[in-house]
Formats: structure tokens, sequence, C-alpha cells
């Protein structure tokens, strides 16, 4: 139909034209705090499929967040990708574990993998507790276990050794971050985990690497690394700390650098 048809018969006939996908949208996002069950609602009246996809997921998101019943908006999404993706992020707001993780996940498409990996994070962060000083091989064992049983497909080869070395610099940073750092640290960890371990309390502390850009650029030593304001180290953990600023030095120094 023409559209100046149309603009002349809602002039004449005092008609107010029907809401737009824009009006439906932003309708979507003044609900989205107060009433995330109508934005939903909304959401779903957008024509454009993709428009009503990024709507629906951003309403499903906030239900989740409210305790609501967020899945099955994500089920109504028409767009496949908005689909899959409403899954991932609901999973996430919801902050599902286990076998109601697995279920979930499952339908979430490209992002099954990273969905899988942030549950199996989560229940890390609840379990680990249980495992104290001294029994890092139980906990590398555990996340192993988990890795099965969620059946994620794309883990690096040292994925649970990297889930264990966050937990060596969490614990350390309940316990003070500014002391030296010693192998007594690390447990029964493998040099390597204890060496990412390192690695991970560095990055946390100088996030803009900033710091380690200026160390890196002079000698790399325990007295001018925590004068510089990072850990130091302690002898008995100094080959495996040593080797750990190779690594954050390239880093610091960019893309190219060896």
């Amino acid at each position: 139909m023409n559209i100046g048809i149309i603009v002349w018969f809602f002039a004449c006939t005092g008609a107010a034209p029907p809401p737009s996908d824009r009006d439906h949208y932003l309708a979507s996002v003044e609900l989205a705090s107060t009433d995330p069950g109508a934005a939903a609602e909304s959401c779903a009246q957008i024509e454009d499929a993709a428009l009503a996809g990024e709507c629906q997921s951003f309403a499903a998101v906030a239900l989740a967040k409210a305790g609501g019943e967020a899945l099955p908006v994500c089920e109504s999404v028409r767009d496949p990708v908005w689909r899959q993706s409403c899954r991932f992020e609901v999973v996430d707001a919801m902050a599902l574990t286990g076998d109601e993780a697995i279920a979930a996940c499952q339908d979430a498409g490209q992002w099954k993998e990273r969905c899988l990996s942030h549950a199996i994070q989560r229940e890390l962060s609840r379990a680990a507790p249980r495992f104290g000083l001294g029994q890092e091989l139980e906990l590398t064992a555990w996340i192993e276990e988990r890795v099965v049983a969620y059946g994620l497909q794309s883990t690096r080869p040292d994925y649970a050794g990297e889930q264990v070395a966050r937990v060596i610099a969490r614990r350390r940073s309940r316990t003070g971050p500014a002391r030296t750092f010693s192998r007594a640290e690390c447990g029964t960890a493998a040099d390597s985990v204890c060496q990412e371990a390192y690695r991970v309390i560095v990055r946390e502390r100088d996030q803009g690497r900033r710091i380690s850009q200026g160390v890196c650029a002079g000698t790399v030593d325990s007295a001018s690394v925590a004068a510089a304001g990072l850990p130091g180290w302690e002898a008995d953990v100094a080959e495996v700390v040593e080797a750990a600023w190779v690594q954050i030095c390239r880093e610091a120094r960019g893309p190219g650098s060896r």
C-alpha cells in the first residue's frame, strides 16, 4: 500500500497509527526494571525477528534476575541466533549449575561451551572452600571429573590447572596479597600451576599492565618487583616466578614480542 494513502487515512480518521517496532522496544526498556514479564510481552509484539530477539533476550535476563521463569521467554524467540544467546545469558543470570545448567545449555548453540564452562566455574567457586591448602591435587581431580560430567569438549589441555591457579590466587587475596610469594602457598600443585597462580596475582593487581611494563623495562628481581608494588618472592619459588615473569613481560610488550 502507498505510504501516502496510509498517512492520509490516519490524518482523516484521526486514528493513531499502530505502535512501531521502536515503540515496543522502548516500552520494554521502560518496563524491564519494574515488570520484566510485561517487558518480554512488549518485545514479542516487534515484527522484526532479530530486533525482537535482542529485546526478548534483555527482558529475559531481567526476568531471571527477578526470580521469574525466563527460559520460556527464550523459547519464544523467533530468531535462532538470539534464541541461543538468550539461553546462555539466562543460564548465567540464574547462576545455574549441575544438571540444570547441563540441560539448559544444550540448546545454546555456538554459546554452549561457554555456557557450560561458566556453570563449572560457578560450581567451583562454591566447592573450592572444601579443598584447603595441601589438597590442590584433589581439587584438580574434582575439576577434571566435573569437566567430563558437563561434557565440555573444547577446554584447553590444562583447564583444570588454570582453575586451581585461580583458586590459589583468590586464597592469597583473602590472607594478605602484599606479602612475598612462596612455594608453600601452592601446596601440592604442580610448578606449572604455581607459575600460573603467580601470573594471575600479578594480572589482578596490574590490570592496565602499566606497572609490569615498568618492571620489565629494567632488571626483574624480587626486590624491584616488590618496590613497584607487586608481590616479590621467596628463594624456594624463584625459578617458577622468574619463568612467570618471562611470560608477563612478553604480554606487557605486546604482540610479536619475544
